[in-house]
């Protein structure tokens, strides 16, 4: 249970991570 709360934590941020780089662009 708590990898899967950490693989979703890092999923999250690396979505944020992206999305806040496409609207740079």
């Amino acid at each position: 249970m708590y990898t899967g709360w950490t693989i979703l934590i890092y999923y999250g941020k690396y979505l944020r991570f992206m999305v806040g780089h496409r609207k740079m662009f």
